[in-house]
């Protein structure tokens, strides 16, 4: 997982992508600030939305991608994106299990489960209600 190239996005990675779960799961208690972000599409005038994290004292963002190919997840020092919404500070274990059971919702389809569809779910299961759209004002 992380290897994956996609052509419809550009990298929501700006430097080197670490793929070990240590990283993203939260087995140590770490809390941090959970973002939604959008970056704008190779083409089109539509954004791609994720989750990204915070974490203080580790590194700096942990992100959560729900791709064409599936779920991505990883940390990584620099992203691409700007923040649409801040969701507040959490345990990465809890918004790691968010992710999972967001994710369990099927296949992505860019009509019927989408990455803002995901992204809904993600905050709704963190006790967040939130409506992104293809388009967000900060991309």
């Amino acid at each position: 997982m992380g290897a994956i190239h996609d052509n419809d996005h550009l990298s929501t990675n700006q430097s080197e992508k670490l793929i070990k779960k240590s990283y993203y799961e939260g087995i140590n208690n770490e809390v941090g600030t959970v973002y939604v972000k959008a970056r704008k599409l190779k083409v089109g005038v539509g954004v791609h939305h994720y989750i990204a994290i915070c974490v203080p004292g580790r590194i700096k963002w942990l992100v959560y991608e729900f791709m064409n190919y599936g779920l991505d997840m990883y940390a990584c020092k620099e992203i691409l994106g700007h923040t649409c919404i801040v969701l507040g500070n959490h345990y990465v274990k809890d918004v790691y299990n968010a992710v999972k059971k967001a994710t369990s919702y099927g296949k992505y389809s860019v009509l019927r489960n989408n990455c803002n569809d995901w992204t809904c779910r993600v905050a709704s299961f963190l006790g967040y209600k939130i409506d992104v759209k293809w388009t967000c004002h900060n991309a």
